[in-house]
């Protein structure tokens, strides 16, 4: 299984989120699946929307991030062909409907809906909302968030996974438990963010009361940023930020949290809510004393070694310090701590197996949605674009890119597409609406018809032909409407080079080497097309329209029937194993001859094809199309990536106008 992981919370800085994604990434790649993350590369800018980039509110980076996972993630998953996607930041894509797993961390807004703006509010609990009526895995973080989520949200707490974060222990240097409290300038310690959920200004007025009451030599350090810059939180600034028995330290980085908790005396947090607190088991690894508020998760995953108290009760607050104060004259503790990367690996395993075992799950794996079915027409048509042809109605089933789909949902998409005049139909074919720099361009016909029905009677005869298809574009345009014919031929055993002798005669006699174009000439030993499998071969093989021997090409294609790793909709023909005689053997020696004659010929061409640009092996003859095929990806790769940026940013900018 492809799983897609949405790392887009994951900033510069490392918060308790940015946290929480190391921990589940680092366990997602100890599993047996293929895990990707999103976005691919880091989004300080939209990816490849230069023109949505050049806007100055987009610059800023939560509304560059919001951006990204409402109007790019999606389709960026789809195209990595993601069976499966992990949200770990709440929210996820409305128009991504392959099975997928949110991480609801706490839901603050919902139960203290004071603490932050009237939109933030709306906008969150509108789309979660959403969310939860494309019915995905819903996981969390602690027992204390399951119970939210039951009784603000109504989902069955059997229905509610614990996917549960550590710390890594490693980053503990063995000695500093047994540090002592520091006599000359000792401090309780609060680590994390600044803003009214946190239950700050209590917390310092508490202790201010505290430390006055009881004449003890302490301070209060706060580590961590402003996040919601509010006027409560701007008056407590005005008030404490020169305090003496209080310093702000802002964000710190790693080393020097690390200092700040190896010398404090004790860990003290407030919160009101909180749905796991990965501060207060970073100061328990550290073996301090945690003075935190009863009845959320920092009490869950703290107990039954902290003092609590009620975040609203100043009584309790107090001796909670006299508390920690009194543990903070003995020797750091080493607590037993149950949050490990082998519980949190024992966790995800068993989510992932839920996965794989629901039959929504399979049945969605293998059907897919309107959306995606939408996008897969529109690359196969610009495929076709490319070589600048449309497609019949007919054929688009077979030849769709990527995705297995039904009929019913090719129609429906099309007429879609139809719609929003993304396609349109001229004489029965089916062409993409946008201008791109077309790779091939059709030539008038300047050939005898007389000439070409001469040449194909007289291949036609030679009795070492096992087939003779057309491919290419006389395939594709028809024998009357193109300037040569291009032919695949398999021929009979060790007799490959033989036809080639052949035709290089025929094509002398009858001046028609310009006319006669063979692009792939095989013997019946080497009829599965093992390199290069790549989505130009694919189309070339289900391409063929046979002239001589209908049968043996549907026993070739049976056998290369790798096709449908990039046609999956493409039916493979049945057929039965068709041999010739092993009598063809007796030409192994000559056709070994003129294999050393034309190698030596080509000689100049194979020196300077590193990249396989002449094929002259015993049984194959491949000549001059390696570099053709090679930049015709190259080519649809790079219109693709410009046809899903400007969609994308039409889409954007459409929203943003709304």
């Amino acid at each position: 299984m492809i799983i897609g992981l949405d790392i887009s919370a994951m900033g510069g800085k490392n918060t308790g989120t940015s946290r929480y994604i190391q921990c589940l990434l680092s366990q997602l790649n100890k599993t047996e699946h293929e895990i990707k993350t999103f976005p691919i590369q880091s989004i300080d800018r939209l990816p490849k929307s230069n023109i949505l980039n050049s806007i100055p509110f987009i610059k800023r980076g939560g509304i560059n991030r919001h951006l990204y996972r409402t109007f790019l993630l999606s389709s960026d998953m789809y195209n990595a062909k993601v069976d499966f996607g992990i949200f770990p930041n709440y929210l996820m894509p409305l128009n991504f409907n392959k099975p997928s797993l949110i991480i609801i961390h706490d839901l603050s807004f919902y139960s203290h809906p004071d603490f932050y703006s009237k939109a933030f509010v709306f906008y969150y609990k509108n789309q979660l909302t959403k969310i939860m009526k494309k019915n995905p895995l819903i996981v969390t973080i602690s027992e204390h968030s399951k119970e939210m989520i039951n009784k603000y949200l109504g989902v069955d707490k059997n229905k509610i996974h614990l996917l549960q974060p550590y710390v890594d222990a490693s980053i503990f240097s063995k000695n500093h438990l047994t540090n002592h409290i520091n006599a000359e300038s000792p401090y309780f310690l609060y680590v994390g963010h600044i803003e009214p959920r946190k239950n700050l200004l209590f917390m310092i007025e508490n202790f201010v009361s505290w430390k006055s009451k009881n004449s003890v030599k302490m301070k209060l350090k706060i580590a961590g940023e402003i996040w919601q810059n509010s006027e409560e939180i701007q008056n407590m600034m005005k008030r404490y930020s020169h305090h003496p028995d209080v310093e702000f330290t802002g964000y710190v980085e790693e080393l020097e949290l690390h200092q700040l908790y190896q010398n404090a005396a004790g860990f003290v947090h407030s919160s009101f809510v909180e749905g796991f607190g990965f501060p207060v088991l970073e100061a328990m690894h550290y073996g301090l004393p945690v003075l935190c508020s009863s009845g959320t998760s920092t009490e869950e995953i703290s107990q039954p070694h902290s003092f609590t108290f009620h975040p609203s009760m100043c009584n309790e607050m107090l001796m909670g310090f006299d508390r920690l104060y009194i543990a903070a004259q003995s020797e750091k503790q080493k607590y037993k701590i149950e949050y490990s990367p082998e519980q949190m690996a024992d966790q995800l395993n068993s989510i992932l197996s839920t996965v794989i075992q629901k039959e929504n799950i399979i049945f969605y794996l293998n059907r897919a949605h309107h959306d995606e079915v939408e996008n897969a027409i529109e690359k196969t048509l610009l495929y076709y674009k490319l070589f600048n042809s449309g497609l019949e109605f007919e054929s688009l089933h077979p030849f769709l890119h990527d995705i297995k789909v039904t009929r019913e949902q090719i129609d429906d998409a099309t007429e879609s597409l139809l719609m929003k005049n993304a396609i349109t139909i001229n004489n029965n074919k089916m062409i993409l609406n946008t201008e791109i720099d077309s790779f091939y361009t059709k030539k008038n016909k300047s050939i005898d018809p007389r000439l070409v029905k001469r040449l194909l009677k007289v291949l036609n005869k030679i009795p070492f032909i096992t087939l003779i298809a057309f491919s290419g574009g006389t395939a594709n345009y028809g024998i009357n409407n193109h300037d040569d014919i291009d032919l695949f031929i398999i021929t009979k055993p060790y007799s490959v080079y033989i036809v080639y002798l052949l035709i290089h005669a025929i094509s002398l006699l009858f001046k028609s080497r310009n006319i006669v174009c063979v692009n792939y000439l095989i013997d019946e030993k080497e009829i599965v097309i093992n390199t290069p499998n790549d989505l130009y071969v694919a189309h070339q093989i289900m391409s063929l329209k046979p002239f001589k021997n209908d049968e043996y090409l549907n026993f070739f294609i049976s056998k290369n029937n790798w096709v449908t790793n990039f046609y999956p909709n493409y039916k493979i023909p049945e057929s039965s194993h068709i041999q010739s005689s092993s009598l063809y053997r007796i030409n192994s020696l000559f056709n070994w001859a003129l294999n050393k004659m034309y190698r030596k010929w080509y000689q100049k061409f194979i020196n300077s094809s590193g990249d396989g640009n002449v094929i002259l092996s015993e049984h194959v003859i491949k000549l001059h199309t390696q570099d053709y095929r090679k930049k015709i990806l190259e080519e649809f790769d790079i219109q693709w990536s410009r046809y899903i940026e400007s969609k994308n940013t039409n889409d954007i900018i459409q929203a943003l106008a709304k």
